[in-house]
């Protein structure tokens, strides 16, 4: 088995408005040129659930699959159905060469949605900079005096950085007289 996947960032939704030319956009050429030569016998790719037929470079890529024999399935996906706690939808393609193998994304078994709450409201809390006692892994990144300060400023349950003052704006953020 073959998985890869090439920079989600040419592709992404966040990507539309900058320049057009991102040499990253080539990468599935290379995923693709690898899978052409190793002709392995399972393909697994991930990536930005916009990226379809009418993106070029993927439309390339489908038409290698087809000219290899690999028959093929993609769907988008959405992790919050297989028990991540996060809404991310993402394009998975699977492919294989060998012909009694069932491709489908039908069967795969979802689970209920679990929300950020869920998986963290029963760890301890701590303070910026500090360990928890009770799981390393739990931790809290040092932050400096402006960052607490968009923090505090940040509404209960949700808000977004146009309710901070002008100076705790980033300069990016920040209204052009």
């Amino acid at each position: 088995m073959l998985a890869g996947c090439a920079p989600c960032q040419p592709y992404s939704m966040i990507n539309t408005r900058k320049k057009q030319d991102d040499n990253r956009k080539t990468l599935l050429d290379e995923f693709r040129r690898i899978i052409n030569g190793v002709k392995p016998h399972f393909v697994l790719m991930e990536n930005v659930s916009r990226l379809n037929e009418e993106n070029p470079y993927f439309s390339k890529f489908i038409d290698m699959l087809e000219t290899n024999g690999y028959k093929y399935e993609y769907k988008v996906l959405n992790a919050k159905n297989f028990g991540v706690a996060q809404n991310r939808k993402r394009l998975f393609l699977i492919a294989t060469k060998l012909k009694k193998v069932n491709l489908s994304f039908d069967n795969i078994k979802t689970k209920e949605s679990i929300y950020l709450k869920d998986v963290i409201y029963n760890l301890e809390k701590i303070q910026h900079n500090q360990p928890s006692k009770a799981d390393k892994l739990h931790r809290a990144r040092r932050l400096d005096e402006l960052n607490l300060k968009r923090i505090k400023a940040t509404p209960l349950n949700g808000g977004l950085r146009t309710d901070w003052s002008e100076e705790l704006k980033l300069a990016c953020h920040k209204k052009k007289e």
